[in-house]
């Protein structure tokens, strides 16, 4: 077997077995080693703090290999990862790390790539719902698809309501996966769906097309979700919008009444509240995967939002959950919780 294969198999068995079988062997005291969503170890020290500290909240149940990738002094492997948190969480994980060599086969460099198992095709709606819950009726289906597709709409604020209502139940049934959920999710979409077509035809004269300016800002909107876990600045976001800096932050102040930053920071807690609810992470590593290298900063935004501090909401969050998805954008009242005055 290749030295440098019998090194890789080595690493994925410490994991399994729970166990520093020889780190110090096989990294370089200054190794840089990345993990599949984000987080950073940059020295052989803190990679062995890692492997001992998650060893304690969770077990790898299986790290199979799939296969090798050899040229010069990279390796790339393929492997299949599942674990399970001491919270009952499962994760599992089709993946590839690549891997650099030095000249005696220490690894000085690791990155990892993941691709969670539980998939879904974001492209499959409305269609995809439609011809499902409508199999025999082709002609309704195109009617509904045409309506919706004709332009882009912004809703009167009585039919939001409703729209409000079905959106917090299907991400509800999404988060909580109780039995039948996906047949619960589908039945909910095809509903919003219907619910908006239906305003459509009755109200037409009412809505309004999404103005040019709202236009403008959605490219930074979607970067921000996308990328959120990076370091963004205004300037990334005046770039991709094609707007200066002032810009782009009247746009944002016109149209969700808060600055940039302050949708960014948004975005970051709601991520970080879907962390604290489905995974055993320690605040530090919660801090580091939605976009915070420094905790206080991170601390101090989330205690902002959500009225208590992570640790509070980690130690209570049954008396705190949907406090972020209860809170909604306005563009006369901005980012608030419907309890605020």
């Amino acid at each position: 077997m290749n030295e440098r294969e019998k090194i890789i198999r080595l690493w994925f068995d410490m994991w399994i077995k729970k166990a520093d079988l020889g780190i110090d062997n096989i990294f370089t005291d200054d190794v840089v080693y990345t993990e599949s969503w984000s987080p950073k170890y940059e020295n052989r020290k803190t990679v062995k703090h890692w492997f001992d500290e998650w060893n304690t909240r969770g077990s790898v149940l299986v790290w199979e290999i799939k296969q090798f990738f050899h040229q010069g002094n990279q390796t790339i492997v393929e492997w299949y990862f599942k674990s399970k948190m001491n919270n009952g969480n499962v994760e599992e994980f089709d993946g590839i790390s690549l891997i650099v060599w030095t000249q005696d086969n220490k690894i000085k460099s690791l990155k990892e790539f993941g691709c969670n198992l539980h998939n879904y095709n974001p492209y499959r709606d409305p269609a995809g719902i439609l011809n499902s819950a409508f199999p025999n009726d082709p002609l309704f289906v195109e009617s509904v698809l045409h309506r919706l597709s004709s332009e882009a709409l912004c809703l009167p604020q009585e039919d939001a309501v409703e729209l409000e209502r079905l959106i917090t139940m299907v991400l509800n049934e999404c988060q909580t996966k109780h039995e039948y959920h996906k047949a619960v999710e589908q039945n909910l979409m095809t509903s919003l769906l219907l619910l908006i077509t239906r305003s459509y035809t009755e109200k037409k004269t009412h809505i309004r097309p999404m103005t040019v300016g709202l236009q403008q800002i959605i490219p930074a909107i979607e970067y921000i979700g996308m990328h959120y876990m990076n370091p963004i600045s205004g300037e990334d976001l005046a770039s991709i919008c094609s707007l200066s800096e002032a810009q782009l932050r009247r746009k944002f102040k016109e149209y969700l009444n808060m600055s940039p930053v302050e949708y960014l920071t948004m975005v970051r807690i709601q991520k970080a509240y879907e962390l604290l609810n489905s995974t055993n992470y320690p605040m530090t590593e919660v801090a580091l995967r939605v976009g915070y290298q420094d905790v206080s900063s991170f601390n101090r935004n989330f205690q902002k939002i959500m009225g208590v501090s992570p640790y509070q909401y980690k130690k209570n969050n049954s008396d705190y959950r949907g406090r972020v998805l209860d809170k909604k954008i306005s563009a006369k009242k901005g980012w608030k919780h419907p309890s605020d005055p």
